[in-house]
């Protein structure tokens, strides 16, 4: 998989990191996901979005606003 202009896929990491700084390589790159902004009227100041790859379902949650959720897929086994 690349990216715009052949592009290879990479890792961001703190270029001075401190106790306690956490990152992590991410588990693939997955171009062609869906991305769905999610809100509801009860919760007027959450905001999440999802994002959903084709053969594979959900691959990655995140909370922007109204809480710091965070969930991704680690592992898919194909045909499974």
């Amino acid at each position: 998989m690349v990216g715009a202009d052949g592009a290879q896929p990479g890792v961001a990491m703190p270029a001075n990191p401190t106790t306690g700084t956490c990152f992590r390589r991410p588990f693939r790159h997955f171009p062609t996901a869906v991305m769905i902004k999610q809100t509801t009227p009860l919760e007027p100041k959450a905001l999440e979005y999802s994002y959903h790859a084709p053969g594979i379902g959900l691959v990655l949650t995140l909370a922007v606003s109204g809480g710091t959720d965070r969930v991704e897929l680690v592992r898919h086994s194909p045909g499974k």
